[in-house]
């Protein structure tokens, strides 16, 4: 008798642990609930609601550049600083260029703005967090008409 309860039980277990595997397993492929890509395809990064950014090669911005929304900004390679002050706070990111590239700031929707990739050839970016890599991608060329290539 005792050794039918054990085999019952061993049964329920076995059961139980192939059906929460199926479930498990289920739920863990991907369902696409929203286009990954919106067809902004050249958008590089974005930032937050912004009207421009300061961008110089120094930390200290001792000379800097202001980027106003739909301006282009031509930059060589080299090392880039952005100073993004969107009113509540204020932030620096650093940009690591290796070839002449064109970028262009527009507004997205009313919460921020986008850095776009006008130039001639497609970029290949790698943002890091801390020193970590976090992302890396292709950014194809768009157009510098404020349709993001669309057209």
């Amino acid at each position: 008798m005792d050794k039918k309860f054990i085999l019952i039980i061993d049964a329920v277990v076995l059961l139980g642990s192939l059906l929460s595997a199926f479930f498990v397993v289920g739920y863990t492929q991907p369902l696409v609930i929203a286009p990954l890509n919106s067809g902004e395809n050249s958008l590089m990064f974005t930032l937050p609601k912004v009207d421009y950014l300061l961008i110089d090669e120094n930390l200290k911005f001792n000379s800097p550049k202001t980027v106003f929304i739909e301006d282009n900004l031509d930059l060589e390679p080299g090392r880039y600083y952005i100073k993004i002050d969107s009113g509540l706070s204020s932030e620096i990111r650093e940009l690591k260029v290796e070839t002449d590239i064109v970028l262009q700031l527009r507004k997205l929707d009313e919460d921020s703005v986008g850095v776009f990739n006008v130039g001639e050839s497609a970029l290949s970016i790698k943002a890091y967090e801390v020193g970590m890599l976090v992302n890396s991608s292709l950014i194809n060329v768009g157009s510098s008409s404020g349709d993001g290539g669309r057209g």
